[in-house]
């Protein structure tokens, strides 16, 4: 969307199926980076709420809020008709699968 379009580590990756994949190529870049941040935030908050033994540095907390917030933002400045349809899309169950 735009040149402040948002870098994300290669280990965030989004694990859908190759249809998933395809289809989430018709969203704004910022959506699917918003999507690819969200699942990879997700992972994190379930290993920091079930894993005792996960240690966390504080530098890789703060990036990580930081991308959050970047991704947010974008997400929020994307015409309502993308925010509207990536909402549907995600909950919708895929019926090619």
């Amino acid at each position: 969307m735009s040149g402040n379009r948002l870098i994300v580590p290669s280990n965030m990756v989004w694990p859908v199926s190759n249809v998933t994949k395809e289809r989430s190529r018709d969203f704004p870049i910022d959506i699917q980076d918003f999507a690819r941040n969200y699942v990879d935030f997700q992972k994190q908050r379930h290993t920091a709420d079930y894993d005792p033994d996960k240690k966390f540095r504080h530098h890789e907390v703060l990036s990580t809020i930081a991308i959050a917030e970047v991704a947010i933002k974008k997400f929020q400045q994307l015409e309502s008709k993308h925010r509207t349809a990536f909402a549907i899309w995600v909950t919708m169950k895929n019926r090619t699968e």
